[in-house]
């Protein structure tokens, strides 16, 4: 799965690095460091970029890979929104069926097995157009970043989900802008 390089990019975007022994027969030993911050001037004068703006909205998450989707979740949750987490897109559709105002905001895999992030996309903009909804991909033949925003998809992020883009998509299209940030 994407587990480690999900890992590796959150590492990466906080400027922090992982040390890797492995031995044969022994296992693999992963040592992750982090850089110490303390306050939001630290971490502004640390990486040169203002802080990530905060939400109190509502973020329905879905993704087949459990672990990513309740990483994506806390990561969402550490910048005040309310999110809720789905394992796979007809959970998360019939939800919506019973509660399209539940939510502010969708974001969802691409690769699913059932319905993936592009059909559950359609499906929820057909009740409910104009809702933003961001897709996730570690890759995808089946769509790619302008087809993904022609069909109102306000974003289109390839995995690994860095922390500081997620934030800054997220805040850039619930203030009302209609396609956040290129990778």
């Amino acid at each position: 799965g994407l587990g480690l390089s999900v890992v590796h990019g959150i590492v990466q975007s906080v400027h922090g690095h992982i040390r890797v022994a492995s031995e044969p027969g022994r296992g693999s030993t992963f040592q992750v460091y982090l850089p110490v911050m303390g306050t939001t001037e630290a971490v502004q004068e640390f990486t040169g970029k203002r802080p990530l703006l905060r939400g109190d909205e509502h973020i329905w998450v879905v993704d087949d890979e459990r672990s990513i989707g309740l990483m994506e979740k806390e990561m969402l949750e550490n910048l005040g929104y309310r999110v809720r987490a789905f394992a796979n897109s007809p959970d998360l559709l019939r939800a919506f069926q019973d509660q399209p105002d539940g939510c502010d905001l969708v974001i969802s895999d691409m690769s699913m097995p059932k319905m993936n992030g592009a059909e559950l996309a359609r499906s929820v903009l057909a009740v409910r157009p104009g809702l933003p909804v961001i897709l996730c991909t570690g890759f995808s033949d089946t769509i790619n970043r302008e087809q993904a925003l022609a069909m109102g998809i306000r974003d289109f992020i390839i995995k690994p989900v860095d922390f500081e883009r997620l934030g800054r998509s997220v805040r850039t299209i619930l203030d009302g802008g209609k396609t956040a940030l290129s990778d």
